[in-house]
């Protein structure tokens, strides 16, 4: 579980925001026929894109 994780890129002249997780979890649960649980994983998240698509 996360909760406030922040990650920041920082230089001389400029500070930029990487990574801010306000809530994240993972849950890892084996597949059963039974209950049919599955894994997931939910999170509130910004992230910076490190690539441009057009």
């Amino acid at each position: 579980m996360k909760i406030g994780y922040l990650s920041i890129l920082a230089n001389n002249s400029n500070i930029k925001l990487n990574d801010l997780t306000l809530y994240g979890m993972k849950s890892y649960i084996p597949y059963d026929t039974l209950t049919n649980d599955l894994s997931y994983q939910f999170e509130v998240v910004h992230k910076k894109r490190l690539y441009k698509i057009f």
